[in-house]
């Protein structure tokens, strides 16, 4: 009930958590394993990533595109009054949270200490938004209205969105708002909410099926109001003097009809920092703060000037310059990195805004999108390409607005655009981006080391509700928006086959494009691509004396040297004799992408499936008889929760084991493929391949090495 429908009263609200019958199924939580495992930098990524996200998804419609959503962060220190803090809102979880089941699920060695310490809490509230709209008692989703009721999404729904019935958000998956228990030790959250549809506050518990004093409870509790059948409704009345002291405790300042939300974290995780806010709030967000989307305030009661990241470039770059670790110190060079994109992204910005000239290009639609290597003929005209190429090497922003069409499996085809910006020379190593309808992509695959900054931008046009490519880019994004894989449920369920060539065509276009600009005939460049992209005479004649290939374990993608000098004879590695024996899988080469692997060529070759295939990695080296010894952790990493992760595209099997320089797939197709990119420059890829047993995916066996033969199919030793 709403609260205008209700006589004011001072509301009474209580934490409870649903008792479990003996006949009921245990089942716990793995959401955060969908955030752990993805690829953050720092888990205060996924907090301010997520958080930010949701509030510009939530901006009220009436408001034009000039006035930001306003997102304010405050980080408290530790409050001591006595434990009065803990003791009104928190105290009743303690032994839930401290619970056996609870302690374990969580790898915690002993009871939670933060009960009984200083309280730390962060809160997160925003201004512009339209805060959680809906009725708090509405359940049934047969009701058409459900899919606008942001309160029955956020708090009662896990794994489950709204959002997928909405077009042109930003999210879609449902689990982003894990983050939020994730950074509290008692995986505990409040939410304060004002919108058209009233007000409510409720607090929310994720643990474990759990016991206590021999009863046991279902993972989730709430801090509520509770009618006749135990059914939790949130506080609905903003003037009672429990909602003050609750505004008051946690540093809540909208204004009592105020529209938006404040989500209060307590018991807030140390290593979410005032400074890692900062740094996460400008890596995720650089370009919405810069187009005037957002405003980000950060506080906290231990510093003494807040920080409020605006469009202002220069006050971004200052913030850039003090918060960001020193590149030296950084592995991956962040502060360079984002002091160039503040300038990149400020110019383009000015030119989307008429107030900045660029040179503009079209780029049709290929016929084909698997190896294209000449761009020339997708230009307008050979004289368009020389111009495109020329303000490109001159260290002018080059707008390319790429052209594409998209295939559904309903035998759809949609053409759609999107655009990608280079500048060549403004940084001392590749700094590349894609930014989705605002959302930055931070995990791409920056393989090359030519000196330019590229931006590939996929947003929806003025007055477009969705925009097609947004939704064919959304549906490959991890969880966490941090990457993109064609393997992903909700890509493969909705587009044709080639629609992954598709996407790999849009990942690329930004390298392949400064290749094309760099790359000039006569002309010997140092830089980019040669090995990513041949051409006509870059092939390894064979005249060292190997054909084309090292004996024993394949190289893929080898290439002669570029320097007018004559080749040194490569020493073959010493291998023991094999038998010769057709494998189940054939290593491609060349391939000038990195690693690929494929079912064998010969149409009679048979296996029992699912069996396992084992990938030993290393750079290939002259006078090195054994690379996978000379392997070092510096060179790339195939664990996809490293700084050097190896990119991985699979179809009919999936990875198993995965360590530094050795994965294991499980192959479940006969027609599988795996191909592996992100090594690094000019280097050739030393492949040791070979099937093994299941009881040997754990550990590293000892095996012996597997060659091509003649015809380029793998060989196995077994």
């Amino acid at each position: 009930m709403f609260a205008s429908e209700r006589d004011r009263k001072d509301i009474v609200m209580e934490w409870r958590f649903a008792k479990m019958g003996d006949d009921e199924t245990r089942e716990g939580s793995n959401l955060a394993e969908f955030f752990r495992k993805d690829v953050f930098k720092d888990f205060t990524d996924g907090l301010v990533r997520e958080d930010v996200q949701n509030r510009l998804d939530a901006k009220r419609t009436e408001l034009d595109e000039k006035t930001p959503v306003k997102i304010r962060f405050y980080l408290s220190g530790a409050v001591d009054n006595g434990g009065a803090t803990i003791g009104r809102w928190l105290a009743p979880l303690k032994p839930h949270c401290n619970a056996k089941q609870c302690l374990d699920a969580y790898s915690y060695s002993g009871p939670l200490s933060c009960f009984d310490e200083p309280l730390r809490f962060l809160t997160i509230e925003c201004r512009n938004t339209t805060g959680l709209k809906g009725n708090p008692a509405q359940c049934n989703e047969d009701e058409p209205s459900i899919v606008d009721n942001d309160f029955y999404w956020m708090l009662r729904n896990v794994g489950r969105s709204g959002k997928k019935r909405q077009k042109g958000k930003r999210g879609s998956w449902g689990i982003g708002k894990v983050v939020y228990q994730l950074a509290s030790q008692a995986n505990t959250i409040f939410c304060y909410s004002i919108s058209k549809d009233g007000f409510t506050l409720m607090g929310q518990a994720q643990l474990e099926p759990h016991k206590v004093d021999g009863q046991m409870y279902r993972r989730f509790g709430y801090f509520a109001e509770y009618d006749a059948n135990g059914f939790p409704m949130p506080g609905q009345d903003v003037s009672s003097s429990q909602v003050h002291e609750f505004k008051a405790d946690f540093n809540i300042t909208r204004a009592d009809d105020e529209l938006g939300t404040s989500t209060v974290i307590p018991f807030c995780r140390e290593h979410v920092s005032f400074e890692r806010l900062v740094i996460s709030a400008i890596r995720s967000y650089l370009w919405e703060l810069l187009k005037g989307h957002v405003e980000i305030t950060i506080e906290s009661n231990l510093v003494p000037d807040p920080v409020v990241l605006t469009a202002d470039r220069e006050k971004l770059r200052e913030y850039i310059d003090k918060y960001f670790p020193p590149a030296a110190n950084d592995r991956q060079q962040e502060k360079a990195k984002f002091l160039a994109f503040a300038d990149f992204y400020a110019d383009i910005i000015a030119f989307q805004r008429g107030e900045k000239e660029l040179k503009r290009f079209n780029l049709k639609a290929p016929d084909n999108y698997t190896n294209v290597f000449d761009y020339k003929p997708l230009f307008e005209s050979l004289e368009k390409f020389e111009v495109a190429k020329t303000a490109y090497r001159n260290g002018e922003i080059v707008c390319v607005d790429a052209n594409i069409v998209i295939s559904k499996k309903n035998g759809e085809n949609i053409p759609v655009q999107f655009q990608v910006f280079l500048q060549k020379g403004i940084v001392d190593r590749p700094q590349v981006s894609l930014i989705r309808d605002g959302l930055t992509i931070l995990k791409l695959d920056g393989h090359r080391s030519v000196p330019f900054c590229a931006l590939t931008l996929i947003e929806k046009h003025e007055n477009e509700e969705e925009n097609p490519l947004s939704e064919f880019v959304r549906a490959a994004e991890s969880p966490s928006h941090t990457d993109l894989k064609a393997t992903r449920s909700a890509f493969e369920n909705v587009y044709a086959h080639g629609a992954v060539v598709t996407l790999k065509y849009i990942l690329n276009l930004m390298w392949e494009l400064s290749r094309s600009f760099t790359d000039v005939e006569g002309e010997e460049i140092e830089e980019a691509f040669d090995d990513l992209f041949p051409m006509d005479g870059d092939e390894d004649d064979g005249d060292d004396g190997t054909d084309g290939q090292n004996g024993g374990s394949q190289s893929a993608g080898e290439k002669p040297s570029k320097k007018k000098t004559k080749k040194k004879k490569k020493i073959k590695p010493v291998v023991p004799p094999i038998p010769h024996k057709k494998a189940f899988y054939r290593i491609v080469d060349p391939w000038p992408l990195g690693v690929k692997v494929v079912q064998s060529d010969s149409p009679a070759q048979t296996e029992d499936l699912p069996w396992h295939l084992q990938l030993k990695l290393a750079f290939a080296a002259e006078d090195v008889s054994d690379p996978i010894k000379k392997y070092d952790l510096s060179d790339f990493d195939c664990r996809q929760d490293s700084e050097k992760h190896v990119m991985a595209n699979l179809s009919g099997c999936e990875i198993e084991k995965a360590e530094p320089n050795r994965l294991v797939f499980l192959i479940k197709s006969s027609d599988f493929s795996i191909e592996l990119t992100g090594f690094g420059d000019k280097r050739d890829i030393f492949v040791d391949a070979r099937k093994i047993n299941p009881a040997q995916v754990e550990f590293d066996p000892s095996v012996e090495t597997v060659s091509a033969d003649d015809e380029g199919d793998g060989e196995n030793t077994e």
